[in-house]
């Protein structure tokens, strides 16, 4: 597929010297970039445009909850759009801002993801999802996940549950599954971590990772389920929810889709709040935000799904 795939049958021999060298020399760069200046700049951007944005839209999407699926998707779409162009227009301050908002608009494409194409090869989406692990552990993203997650299984633990549960929905691969169950304690008993996903074939290279690592299913198990269906999930992994993330996986959904999943965690979580983790490369300050809520809400720190946080959190039992 490239110049490179002459070295691929070098890749088991290359990745564990090269792969620890990368974050060696990664990681203190980013200790001193915090995140990419525009990055920043749209989070604070978007903080400022999200007001009038819920203020416009709620009514309207809380109106559609429970009814027509293609309804409610397409108006959580168009508010989410309204949020990324005029809310946010009328807002913006100064050139960097401005340049800032021009790049989102320019650059954004809610298009299929190329490891998502069925036609792809599983050697390559193998290998595909292996190297977004690495990455994600070059560029410390699952370390921020941690910091946001690690106060609501804390949360769970002083309401009284000894062994929370967590259970991650659109895990694809799982491998943030895996990082979890190892930073959580699952092996040692400490809480229990449940992988779900549509799509079995990618459970299976999480699965197949967990076993090397020898957590047991008692600890990590992988569970086919879709995640607008968590009614049936406790009964499916036998025992009730404590704590729900979803993590990197957002942004494979349209907007209404994510809504309506957003509203079904805080329903079925048994102690201790949901968090939805969406952003790929968090900054600092990201996780500072996910801190357990009495309430139950769902805590955020992705802006552009807290848009619609207010309709998805609305009872919505019988979409049609």
């Amino acid at each position: 597929m490239s110049y490179l795939d002459p070295l691929l049958p070098l890749a088991d021999v290359l990745d564990p010297v090269l792969d620890p060298l990368t974050v060696r020399a990664v990681r203190p760069i980013l200790r001193i970039v915090a995140g990419p200046p525009l990055r920043a700049q749209r989070a604070a951007l978007r903080e400022r445009a999200l007001p009038d944005a819920i203020a416009r839209w709620s009514p309207r999407i809380d109106a559609l909850a429970g009814g027509s699926v293609s309804e409610y998707d397409a108006t959580v779409g168009a508010a989410v759009a309204d949020l990324r162009g005029d809310a946010e227009a009328q807002v913006v301050e100064g050139a960097i801002e401005r340049a800032a908002h021009a790049f989102d608009r320019a650059w954004y494409a809610n298009d299929p993801e190329w490891i998502d194409d069925p036609r792809l090869p599983r050697d390559v989406r193998v290998r595909a999802l292996d190297r977004l692990d690495r990455l994600n552990e070059t560029i410390g993203a699952y370390e921020a996940f941690f910091a946001a997650i690690e106060p609501l299984v804390e949360h769970a633990r002083r309401s009284g549950v000894e062994c929370p549960t967590l259970v991650d929905l659109c895990s694809g691969h799982a491998m943030f599954a895996v990082a979890m169950a190892l930073r959580f304690g699952a092996r040692e008993g400490r809480c229990r971590v449940i992988a779900t996903d549509l799509v079995p074939e990618y459970l299976g290279i999480g699965e197949a990772h967990a076993r090397r690592l020898f957590l047991p299913e008692s600890a990590l198990a992988f569970v086919p389920h879709d995640a607008l269906d968590l009614a049936s999930l406790p009964a499916k992994i036998g025992g009730p929810i404590d704590v729900v993330t979803c993590t990197q996986s957002i942004h494979h959904f349209p907007p209404g889709f994510v809504a309506r999943m957003l509203g079904a965690g805080p329903r079925r979580r048994a102690a201790g709040p949901c968090s939805s983790t969406a952003s790929a490369t968090p900054s600092r300050g990201s996780p500072s935000r996910c801190s357990p809520r009495s309430s139950g809400a769902w805590a955020c720190p992705s802006s552009t799904t807290r848009s619609c946080r207010s309709a998805a959190c609305s009872p919505s039992k019988n979409w049609r």
